[in-house]
């Protein structure tokens, strides 16, 4: 029974930390969409 517990932890834990490497993709790719927003909007003026 405890060994079934600690392999849902462990892909518990493999899950966050996924989902963290995701969420720091997907969070740079929009900061760089955001700059590059913003220089277009700077050129076109």
């Amino acid at each position: 029974m405890g060994r079934l517990k600690n392999e849902k932890r462990d892909l518990w834990l493999e899950d966050t930390h996924n989902v963290k490497e995701m969420i720091m993709k997907t969070r740079s790719l929009l900061h760089w969409a955001i700059l590059r927003f913003a220089i277009f909007c700077h050129w076109q003026r």
